[in-house]
């Protein structure tokens, strides 16, 4: 059964602070789909903010042991700056009420990105 959501993403070192971070409503079938959107869109949000993508990759490098021209820093580089980014995944999200279940995606989307916070406290089952 399809259920809608609202998710918020943004990246762990600000949450949004900045205005940088992604709403959306979604229909979806169970939580790991949802999981899935949500860690993509925080993504989106962290590759978007340059600041943030400098820092994650001077701490990839900080992990790696190897010489900086060999394949093995490559790899070791590869796999710390995956795991950096993994740990500055910043996102929630939160069931539509029951009650609202009948609006579209796109107005839920509509009424959300006017003031976020409001909606979630109107619109959203709080955990």
């Amino acid at each position: 059964m399809l259920k809608k959501y609202y998710i918020f993403a943004a990246e762990d070192m600000y949450r949004g602070l900045h205005g940088m971070y992604e709403i959306d409503i979604v229909e979806v079938a169970d939580e790991d789909e949802l999981d899935t959107i949500a860690t993509a869109m925080s993504y989106e949000v962290m590759e978007s903010y340059a600041e943030v993508m400098d820092q994650l990759e001077d701490a990839a490098a900080e992990y790696c042991d190897c010489d900086g021209d060999s394949e093995a820093f490559d790899q070791a580089y590869e796999d710390a700056f995956e795991d950096v980014c993994a740990d500055n995944l910043y996102y929630y999200w939160y069931e539509i009420k029951p009650e609202f279940s009948g609006y579209s995606c796109q107005d839920l989307q509509i009424l959300a990105s006017d003031d976020y916070e409001n909606f979630e406290k109107v619109y959203c089952v709080l955990k």
